[in-house]
């Protein structure tokens, strides 16, 4: 049973960040926050890394809110590769041409059909307005990435 030698982790319960638990080498270690990026989440990734799991899985989607921070995270190699992944970069759609040509082969590079990067739809908006405004710059900014050949993916969110 491959579940029973598996650890599990939470990096914080409120504002105590909790120790690492002991960790099998060449075993899967899986982490329940679901705000993944607390102030030192690299050095807790880096010191999980020194464990010498075969991967870190995030069990929650890490929701990455910058292209910095979304690189960051691909730069983790110890991070599961099929984690999924949630842009929710609030970018005006008058800068994406210069995003697409600042980052365009970094993401060509990273992102494949098979990866688990979503663009959110849907979600928790106080008015119908409010969704039909967030609707309309997904799409165009979904545009955006499929048009330069990067196959983002649509996750809905239920409000």
């Amino acid at each position: 049973m491959h579940i029973l030698d598996d650890s599990y982790y939470r990096m914080y319960a409120g504002d105590n960040r909790l120790p690492i638990p002991p960790i099998i080498p060449r075993k899967r270690i899986f982490i329940y926050d679901k705000k993944f990026f607390v102030p030192d989440w690299q050095d807790i990734i880096e010191k999980i890394s020194d464990r010498n799991p075969s991967s870190i899985k995030p069990i929650h989607p890490i929701i990455c809110k910058t292209v910095t921070d979304y690189f960051l995270v691909r730069a983790q190699p110890k991070l599961a590769k099929d984690t999924e992944i949630l842009l929710e970069f609030n970018i005006p759609l008058d800068e994406t041409p210069a995003l697409m040509k600042k980052y365009k082969n970094k993401f060509l590079a990273d992102i494949r059909e098979s990866s688990n990067v979503y663009i959110t739809l849907g979600g928790t908006f106080g008015t119908g307005g409010q969704y039909l405004k967030d609707f309309i710059y997904k799409l165009n900014l979904l545009y955006v990435f499929w048009s330069n050949h990067i196959p983002l993916k649509i996750k809905y969110i239920t409000p």
